[in-house]
């Protein structure tokens, strides 16, 4: 094979890898978007302009994004779910009031003037001084435990001045022990809750009763 041959074989060959570089930088610049494979679906990489988010769905949209918490705080409660809270915040009181021991002062008392009107507070610290005085701490130990079975609103609509629950419950007495009760009996209390200027609910009475269990 003569030289000029041989030349221009290496000529031809460059050629060859000149056209497969170009061709290969060419494809990579004009390819279509990305496509992602997602466990059986598939997605496309879109970029991202200014004022767009791009959410976990890969779907690109535009304004500014609301979170999970944003949307949480903005949507009101509806009317079922403002009783079944009240309902809920009477079983508590309920529970609060009717326990406690005279080794720590009847404290429950004060636990639920935290949820009271001012009115309803001083009745609430009338009755636990009543408590202290009729089973004070250097007697005989004397404890009492109340559980709510059932509590629903029986009367009223979120918006009223009033409204009014009742709560079922179990109560206990005990010597100092409550896994040794001394006593058992059922309670039915008439919990009233009243309107404040903000809209919201606070405790305004309660009526005890005794209930057959």
């Amino acid at each position: 094979m003569s030289k000029r041959t041989k030349l221009a074989l290496l000529i031809l060959i460059a050629l060859l890898l000149l056209a497969l570089g170009l061709y290969l930088i060419f494809s990579q610049l004009f390819q279509p978007a990305a496509v992602t494979d997602t466990g059986g679906e598939t997605s496309i990489t879109q970029p991202i302009k200014p004022g767009q988010t791009k959410p976990a769905n890969g779907q690109v949209v535009s304004g500014q994004p609301v979170t999970g918490t944003q949307a949480v705080v903005n949507r009101q409660p509806t009317a079922a779910e403002i009783l079944r809270g009240l309902e809920n915040r009477a079983r508590n009181a309920v529970e609060r009031v009717g326990s406690g021991s005279s080794q720590t002062g009847f404290l429950g008392y004060a636990d639920a003037m935290l949820d009271s009107t001012e009115s309803y507070k001083t009745v609430l610290s009338k009755l636990q001084q009543d408590m202290v005085s009729l089973h004070p701490a250097t007697g005989p130990a004397y404890g009492v435990s109340t559980r709510g079975a059932s509590s629903h609103i029986d009367n009223g609509q979120p918006g009223d001045d009033k409204l009014i629950a009742t709560v079922e419950a179990v109560q206990t007495i005990d010597a100092g022990n409550p896994r040794q009760p001394t006593g058992q009996g059922g309670k039915k209390i008439v919990v009233t809750f009243a309107r404040q200027s903000d809209g919201s609910y606070l405790i305004d009475g309660m009526e005890w009763n005794d209930l057959a269990l």
